[in-house]
């Protein structure tokens, strides 16, 4: 049974590895991204910048790209820290766990919307 720590170190060398040989920023991140209860498919995530006004883009294979602004920190939730980032429409999302059975990601408490990476 790989444990979380394995595939943590496991997802850190995949990461190491597409920067080193397909020359992607530092800070970008090729995971798997998903909308809602939609297919799972790959995206790039990258983050710039530290603290308040700090944004986080995601790119989804399909061509879509959002970026998210970090408005404050949110604060602790059941799953750990969160913050709150803000999408060019005005919408809040919370970025981190917001409870101990849900996946990491961005939820947006107003309308519903949930996007897990990993």
């Amino acid at each position: 049974m790989v444990g979380y720590i394995d595939v943590m170190l496991m997802k850190l060398l995949r990461v190491l590895t597409v920067s080193f040989f397909f020359g992607l920023p530092a800070g970008a991140l090729a995971d798997t991204c998903q909308f809602n209860s939609q297919p799972p498919m790959p995206c790039s995530i990258t983050y710039k910048g530290d603290g308040i006004g700090s944004t986080m883009t995601i790119k989804w294979r399909d061509g879509v790209t959002q970026v998210y602004r970090k408005s404050s920190n949110g604060g602790h939730g059941l799953g750990g820290k969160f913050y709150l980032y803000t999408d060019k429409y005005g919408g809040e999302w919370l970025w981190g766990m917001t409870g101990p059975t849900s996946r990491f990601g961005l939820h947006n408490s107003n309308n519903g919307n949930k996007i897990y990476f990993w």
